[in-house]
């Protein structure tokens, strides 16, 4: 027997069950999907009053071409090509030096989807969307410290699953938001940072009426990180460093039957800031998820089990 993309074996995070054994011949990795993003654009930025007024505007031009093709005759068995011509504009008013209220709106065009397993319409390729965007904010430089936070509005077609167990996008997702956020010096040789993500990922017009104000599949409506870097005083060049990050959690489907507990995350390491062959060169070394925890992670209406404990060491040179 040998596993194909279809099978499944009934498991789960915390007691895993092994997949069956490959006794078939491995296959060559082959092509599934091709995709192409062009994009122009032409933007300017004016000034007056000695800087403390900005406007920007300009407009970009996109296009994608979307390929599928069969993954064993290597045929293509879907094309699509999309353009679109979006505006984007912004302002920056300055009232006081280290301070910048701004707001700004853009429009982009995004590949679709080329389907997966499972659906009726397999391998097909979705066509690309617009989607819009809104947002409006403050920024304060209080010296060492600088704070922001900032209102947004985030609109775009929902992904679903129709009555024919086709998957395609209808209806309105509307992600509106709070974020969060300060960076800086705390003291000497300590640096900082917090952020924080309030969203409610809303389906405002859902194929089935009886969904519409639930949640989007998919999304976490808060996500929480901080950080911290130390100069150590004994060892020139090296730095500890360390950073917690908290995800509530999310649901499976639109329809909020099921929900995927929230998770935090644990990651240290550290930097060391040298010499080689008078060749400034650093090295880092980092561990993720440093407690090894099990959870979920979830994107849309894909979900997979978040990596374990992770080591990773780094160097680069300048030359």
């Amino acid at each position: 027997m040998s596993n194909t993309p279809g099978e499944s074996v009934p498991s789960n995070i915390y007691r895993p069950a092994p997949l069956p054994v490959v006794t078939g011949a491995r296959l060559n990795p082959q092509r599934y999907a091709d995709t192409s993003l062009t994009s122009v654009a032409v933007v300017d930025t004016m000034s007056a009053f000695d800087d403390s007024l900005l406007l920007t505007a300009g407009v970009r031009y996109q296009m994608v071409n979307q390929k599928s093709f069969d993954t064993v005759t290597q045929a293509r068995t879907s094309e699509y090509d999309a353009d679109a011509t979006s505006p984007l504009a912004g302002i920056v008013i300055k009232p006081w030096q280290n301070v910048s209220l701004y707001a700004n709106y853009a429009e982009g065009l995004t590949a679709g989807t080329i389907v997966g397993p499972g659906f009726s319409n397999t391998g097909a390729i979705l066509s690309p969307y617009k989607s819009d965007q809104q947002e409006v904010g403050i920024k304060v430089d209080w010296g060492t410290i600088t704070t922001t936070a900032a209102l947004f509005q985030i609109s775009r077609p929902d992904l679903v699953q129709t009555a024919s167990g086709a998957q395609a996008y209808n209806g309105e997702q509307r992600n509106q938001g709070l974020e969060l956020s300060a960076y800086g010096a705390i003291a000497p040789n300590l640096r900082g940072f917090a952020s924080a993500t309030f969203l409610r990922p809303e389906l405002t017009k859902p194929i089935d009426p009886l969904r519409r104000g639930n949640d989007a599949a998919g999304v976490s409506d808060l996500t929480v990180s901080a950080g911290l870097e130390w100069d150590t005083p004994w060892v020139p060049g090296l730095s500890l460093n360390g950073r917690v990050i908290y995800t509530s959690g999310a649901y499976l489907t639109d329809a909020n039957t099921l929900r995927f507990p929230d998770w935090t995350r644990v990651d240290l390491g550290f930097r060391y800031a040298t010499l080689v062959y008078d060749r400034p060169i650093t090295f880092r070394f980092n561990v993720e998820n440093i407690a090894d925890n099990r959870y979920w992670l979830t994107t849309g209406t894909f979900v997979t089990v978040a990596s374990p404990r992770t080591f990773i060491l780094s160097a680069s040179l300048d030359f």
